[in-house]
């Protein structure tokens, strides 16, 4: 099943915050804790006041460990 402008949001393990805004998400069947994006927009605010902004093409979340994969006409700033 595919879904659209999708956004996890919350605070990694070391306590950062951060934001992803997908276009289009489906889960992983066997593995619903993994998320597959198209056209990802992600968003992490450091403790130390840094801001980082990432734009790619494709990306996978793991919404238990937090683990997140970016690829394709990646852009960060």
């Amino acid at each position: 099943m595919l879904f659209f402008n999708i956004e996890y949001s919350g605070f990694d393990l070391q306590g950062n915050r951060y934001s992803l805004k997908s276009e289009e998400a489906y889960f992983d069947e066997l593995n619903p804790e993994i998320v597959y994006m198209r056209i990802v927009n992600a968003t992490f605010y450091f403790k130390d006041g840094t801001t980082l902004y990432v734009k790619a093409d494709d990306g996978i979340y793991n919404n238990k460990t937090l683990d997140m994969d970016f690829s394709g006409m990646l852009k960060s700033s």
